[in-house]
């Protein structure tokens, strides 16, 4: 099942479908406020989560989003977060896992990432990355004189 409502500004395409425009397939909340599910969560408590994220990261319909989590039968929130895009795939279908992947990777990474900006720590495939001054500081002082 593709997670795309037709609409107005959807184009169509030569055999009659109707796709989703660019402005239509990005998240509709960016800023909304969902988190992961804890590691132990169980798979009730996961599918809870997907209705959430998919209702508010991509503006589906409560009942599209059921339908969608409700495919979600087994695993726990650490299954949520391991699990290879292929899964995602054999869990969800082509176009619905991709999506449910996306968003819950893209919210995992963030999270880490916000998590290590408030520590203070910048990285770089991993590794933290040197505060490297590439000019002279004194050097601007010494044409003033």
């Amino acid at each position: 099942m593709a997670i795309f409502s037709s609409s107005s500004s959807s184009k169509a395409s030569s055999r009659g479908a109707v796709l989703p425009t660019y402005e239509q397939s990005q998240s509709t909340s960016p800023d909304a406020s969902i988190d992961l599910p804890h590691e132990k969560a169980a798979a009730g408590q996961v599918r809870y989560f997907l209705v959430q994220l998919l209702t508010t990261k991509r503006g589906l319909s409560e009942d599209q989003a059921r339908r969608i989590a409700n495919k979600w039968t087994n695993g726990s929130g650490s299954e949520l977060r391991i699990y290879p895009a292929s899964m995602y795939a054999d869990i969800f279908g082509r176009d619905d896992g991709y999506t449910v992947y996306k968003e819950v990777k893209t919210l995992y990474y963030q999270r880490d990432i916000d998590a290590k900006k408030a520590k203070g720590i910048s990285e770089f495939h991993g590794e933290p990355l040197p505060f490297i001054t590439l000019f002279d500081p004194q050097a601007l002082h010494k044409g003033e004189n």
